[in-house]
């Protein structure tokens, strides 16, 4: 799969801007120099891998944080307004979502529960209405694929047997979709 010209334009801005070589940016993210110049004169496209991999390698020299949250973890762009979409259709307070960290599991605290709950409901509504993949949302998180495998198993049989939750997504799909 390919990405379009303009992913590796802005690589290629933000290259500059930070004043790095291409030989450094290239070494870094394991491309060759050639296939890189390729690629920004529009004389070849790159995989999607090999622009991660690049974005990921320009964030690291650079040293910015912020920065890799944007592109290295680019899917909690998208992640982000869907979860507070869900919390408030949910009535969850969004400090309650945000306070319910993946890796704790403290699945013995109701709240952390309550905001699990809408965190695993975003998820599936990025996986399924937005095609964002689990493999994806597994790095955002820094969790297993399995373990977002499971959430969203889970919500998908309990779709199944939940009319509620199944107008819930069903309602919420359409706002993402439309949107």
């Amino acid at each position: 799969m390919s990405r379009t010209p303009s992913a590796i334009q802005n690589v290629e801005a933000r290259r500059r801007e930070a004043g790095i070589t291409v030989e450094k940016l290239c070494a870094a993210a394991d491309v060759s120099t050639r296939g890189y110049e390729y690629a920004v004169h529009e004389k070849r496209r790159l995989q999607a891998r090999t622009i991660k991999n690049l974005q990921r390698a320009l964030s690291k020299l650079t040293g910015n944080a912020d920065d890799m949250v944007v592109h290295g973890q680019g899917v909690f762009t998208i992640i982000q307004p869907t979860m507070v979409l869900v919390s408030r259709e949910m009535n969850v307070p969004l400090t309650v979502v945000r306070a319910a960290n993946p890796k704790e599991r403290n699945t013995s605290d109701p709240e952390w529960m309550r905001g699990a709950r809408v965190r695993f409901i975003a998820n599936y509504l990025v996986n399924t209405a937005l095609g964002i993949p689990q493999a994806a949302l597994a790095r955002a998180y820094g969790v297993s694929a399995a373990a977002i495998c499971q959430q969203l198993q889970k919500i998908e049989d309990e779709r199944d047997d939940n009319a509620e939750l199944d107008q819930l997504l069903d309602r919420l799909t359409d706002d993402l979709v439309v949107a």
